[in-house]
């Protein structure tokens, strides 16, 4: 059990520094509008499913994107 733990912290103090080398070779300029909105449709667009186009599926499709 002890080495399942040791196995875990090991793997996340990693993924953490894998993490903070990224954000030094890509910068990120909190400043420029028109960066952050890309960045967040580019987020979204992996998050959510594309719009039905039955209209009769579009408020399940809104409960979905609400939950």
């Amino acid at each position: 059990m002890k080495e399942l733990e040791f196995e875990l912290i090991c793997a996340q103090m990693e993924r953490g520094a894998k993490r903070a080398e990224l954000r030094k070779t890509v910068p990120i300029d909190d400043d420029d509008e028109a960066a952050q909105l890309k960045r967040y449709g580019q987020a979204l667009t992996h998050i959510l499913t594309p719009q039905p186009d039955e209209v009769t599926d579009t408020p399940g499709w809104f409960k979905g994107v609400e939950n």
